[in-house]
C-alpha cells in the first residue's frame, strides 16, 4: 500500500520542521500521479510516449525516495540530539539535520519540473534520428 510519507514523519517525530514533511508529502502525490499518468499511456497501447522521459521518471522516482530516508534520518538525529550527546555525537546529529535541509530545500524543489516533463511527453529527442548528427563537410 502507497503511503505518502513514511512513518516517522508526522507523529511521534513532532520536532521535525513540519514543512519538510509537506513537501514530502507533495513530492510523493506527484510521483504517485505521475506514475498513474505513465501506467494509462501503457495501458493504452502507447508504450513509446511513457518512456519518452524514462530519465526523468528515474530521477523523480529517486529524488523522492532519497527524500524519504533523509526524513527518516532527521527524526533519528532530533532523537539523538534529545539525548543529550557529547561533543562528536552532537556535531554528527546536526550534519545529519544540514544534510536532510539541503535535500528538502535543493532536491524536492525539483519533483514539479520532473513530473512535468514526464506528463508532458515532449518528443523532440525521441524523433531525432542519428543521421541528423553526421557533420557537414
Amino acid at each position: 500500500m502507497w503511503r505518502p510519507c513514511p512513518s516517522g514523519c508526522r507523529g511521534n517525530h513532532r520536532s521535525l520542521d513540519p514543512s519538510w514533511c509537506s513537501k514530502l508529502e507533495g513530492s510523493s502525490a506527484a510521483l504517485a500521479s505521475v506514475t498513474e499518468h505513465l501506467a494509462g499511456l501503457a495501458l493504452a497501447g502507447d508504450p513509446h510516449r511513457m518512456l519518452l522521459h524514462a530519465a526523468d521518471y528515474m530521477d523523480l522516482c529517486s529524488t523522492v525516495v532519497i527524500g524519504w530516508m533523509w526524513l527518516l534520518q532527521a527524526a533519528a538525529a532530533t532523537e539523538g540530539l534529545a539525548a543529550q550527546p557529547s561533543e562528536p555525537g552532537r556535531a554528527f546529529y546536526e550534519g545529519e539535520l544540514c544534510a536532510a535541509q539541503y535535500w528538502v530545500a535543493a532536491e524536492l524543489g525539483r519533483v514539479g519540473h520532473l513530473a512535468a516533463l514526464c506528463r508532458a511527453g515532449d518528443d523532440s529527442y525521441g524523433r531525432m534520428l542519428p543521421g541528423w548528427f553526421l557533420r557537414l563537410r
